[in-house]
């Protein structure tokens, strides 16, 4: 026997050990004596309980649990089927096979259709030892996989009921987090107006040095802003109610817009930007306050992965087979990101640990904002990974169906230069 054959053998019960207690019901003397015979010579050590009437069958059933039934096919006022079904009542599991001198086919067949495991005919006895082994296997396998169900099942209900609670919990989180957006607002909001007031002079004379810590609070507030904006955002997005505003958008004036915005970033960090515009943009339909904050989101997160010196640059190009869909990349020239984070980059509030000072900036929603938004729009986004040289985070809108084929097209690429 080959070795996978040996092991698959190795793996399967021995039916012959299993075999402990087998209930006969006989009347006849001599088939009693000659189907003992043939169990002795197979299981000589096994009990075999015999009975001959109704009375003492049900009796013993009560008293022990039999690893067999053999049952011939009709004793007086009693039959086969009778027997099998308070069989089945009492010890719902033990294999019940009738063993008979002759029998009809269509009653063979009305025995197995009611459930019987086998029946075996007197003058072929030497198939019963066979039988009760198959029977006693098939019973085995039955109840392994009963218990793999019954574990499956159990599991499944674990699972089910850790997921509701993962639910609750999450839906918890998102309600807290809309909340304590809201209840940080009304007061962060009244301390950037007065900031600005006091900056301004409109409450009184300030020196530059006041004007300088002035103006570094108000940054501070201006961020925690970003930071409770973000936070709504996620809540709307994990509860579904984040929905966009879908209308035509002109793409190179949004870009160039958020090119100004990230300006004032670039140059306190002394980061060039750098644009650089395809000809012949399609036309783009959705929602222009989140393209904005997808680019500003992209852009934040360039700048502020880039040295002093270096450059971001945003690529705004055509792309799909025929063209139709828009791709916006941007490059920055920072260290780039771990191979091993690339798959997490994502995800909400995850934050990659940076190898100097283990800072982190922001809340880690960012990039999990400009996923969730450039899929409700029906784009992609992905990052192309330059280790040591920078990263390009670049994302596809989907172009409108039917072009306007009035529109003026432009004839030539350009390129600007956004420097400090």
């Amino acid at each position: 026997m080959a070795k996978p054959e040996r092991e698959e053998a190795e793996k399967k019960p021995s039916p012959r050990k299993d075999l402990q207690n087998i209930l006969l019901l006989e009347d006849d003397p001599f088939d009693v004596q000659l189907i003992k015979s043939v169990l002795n010579r197979v299981w000589p050590g096994t009990r075999v309980v015999h009975t001959s009437d109704q009375e003492h069958f049900e009796a013993a059933l009560d008293r022990t649990a039999f690893d067999v039934v053999l049952c011939d096919f009709h004793v007086p006022g009693y039959d086969s089927i009778e027997a099998f079904k308070l069989c089945r009542k009492k010890q719902p599991e033990t294999p019940f096979i009738v063993v008979t001198g002759f029998i009809r086919d269509d009653a063979a067949v009305e025995l197995l259709q009611a459930g019987v495991t086998d029946y075996i005919l007197k003058d072929r006895l030497a198939r019963l030892a066979p039988a009760i082994e198959r029977s006693l296997l098939e019973r085995h396998e039955r109840r392994l996989r009963q218990n793999a169900e019954a574990r499956l099942r159990r599991r499944h209900e674990e699972l089910l009921s850790a997921h509701e609670t993962l639910r609750c919990q999450n839906q918890e989180i998102s309600g807290f987090f809309h909340t304590l957006s809201h209840e940080l607002k009304t007061p962060l909001t009244a301390a950037t107006e007065f900031i600005s007031i006091t900056q301004e002079g409109i409450a009184g004379p300030t020196t530059e040095t006041q004007r300088e810590y002035l103006s570094v609070a108000l940054t501070s507030c201006q961020q925690i802003r970003r930071s409770i904006d973000d936070l709504l955002d996620a809540a709307r997005l994990q509860t579904g109610k984040l929905t966009l505003v879908r209308s035509p958008m002109d793409l190179e004036k949004t870009v160039q817009t958020a090119m100004q915005v990230a300006q004032i970033q670039a140059g306190q960090r002394q980061v060039n930007l750098q644009l650089r515009l395809a000809a012949d943009l399609p036309e783009i339909r959705g929602d222009e306050q989140r393209l904005a904050q997808i680019l500003n989101n992209l852009l934040d997160n360039g700048i502020r992965h880039t040295p002093q010196g270096g450059e971001v640059v945003v690529d705004v190009t055509s792309a799909g087979d025929l063209g139709r869909d828009a791709q916006i990349c941007v490059h920055d020239s920072g260290p780039g990101v771990p191979e091993e984070e690339r798959e997490r980059i994502f995800e909400r509030f995850y934050q990659i640990a940076t190898a100097e000072e283990m800072k982190r900036d922001g809340l880690g929603l960012g990039l999990y904002l400009c996923r969730q938004l450039v899929e409700l729009h029906g784009g992609k986004i992905w990052i192309k990974n330059r280790p040591g040289k920078g990263s390009s985070f670049c994302f596809t809108l989907p172009g409108e169906a039917e072009h306007n084929e009035n529109k003026p097209t432009k004839k030539a690429s350009r390129e600007g230069v956004l420097t400090h």
